[in-house]
């Protein structure tokens, strides 16, 4: 008869390939004339209250926070520009 061997301990194995997290200044990576910059400005002047308003997501209550809609905005337009 086969001993019935007991599972394989599960660990979190290291990954030396892994990049290391560094703090940087996100708003320095973009020039000053940068696109993005544009479309950012163009998006924080719109009215995004229909967005905000069916976020179910609410202060005081349980769960993840959503991502701002202003983000989300932003990228979709800069994407459309940059084709």
């Amino acid at each position: 008869m086969s001993e019935k061997q007991e599972p394989k301990a599960r660990v979190v194995e290291v990954n030396r390939a892994q990049m290391r997290l560094v703090p940087m200044d996100l708003e320095s990576l973009l020039p000053a004339d940068h696109q993005a910059r544009a479309v950012w400005s163009f998006v924080d002047r719109l009215d995004l209250g229909e967005f905000y308003a069916r976020i179910q997501s609410r202060e005081g209550k349980a769960g993840r926070p959503a991502i701002d809609p202003q983000i989300f905005l932003a990228l979709w337009i800069y994407a459309t520009v940059e084709g």
